[in-house]
């Protein structure tokens, strides 16, 4: 399951790219101003990624997961409603910061829960595949090709708010 909520990752990592066009004309801004967004998706992703380390090893990695894909619902939540290019700057930092928050804890439970033989085997399988296919759900414009970007964002505003519940259904015996 986490692995299905690492997959909306790189799904928000990429999908800026695909809303460019629609993005510019609803906010009257430049390319430029559209390519703000993935330094502020970037720059709290990669600053938080030793908080959250802390955060799963102290709270435990599901709370982690949970209280942080909450976060990313706010920020995807807020962008789908944003009127102005400010709040949808903010909205992408809200989604970073949320992001961040789900790598880290998943190798956490996968160090509990396998083998040190099978660590490598049982990320690479959680990962890879989920990765590649965020990356192409993305940059296919699937999504935006049947919906307007802003009915996509509310659909995956949905999927993020369930996702935020799916840690606390797994399996509590094995790691906190």
């Amino acid at each position: 399951m986490l692995s299905s909520i690492y997959f909306f990752v790189y799904f928000h990592r990429t999908s800026p790219a695909v809303i460019a066009d629609e993005f510019m004309r609803e906010f009257a801004v430049s390319a430029l101003a559209v390519g703000l967004l993935s330094p502020v998706y970037f720059y709290p992703y990669a600053i938080l990624q030793i908080p959250v380390g802390v955060l799963s090893d102290t709270k435990g990695p599901r709370w982690t997961v949970m209280i942080f894909t909450l976060l990313t619902f706010f920020g995807v939540l807020t962008l789908s409603l944003a009127n102005s290019y400010e709040m949808a700057v903010a909205s992408r930092l809200l989604i970073g910061i949320g992001v961040a928050g789900v790598y880290v804890p998943t190798i956490k439970i996968i160090s509990v829960w396998f083998k040190q033989n099978e660590f490598a085997t049982a990320t690479c399988s959680s990962f890879c595949n989920r990765k590649s296919r965020g990356n192409s759900l993305s940059l296919s414009s699937g999504p935006c090709d049947r919906a307007d970007w802003l009915e996509t964002l509310n659909f995956i505003c949905c999927r993020d708010y369930c996702s935020s519940n799916i840690p606390l259904l797994e399996n509590r015996e094995r790691c906190s």
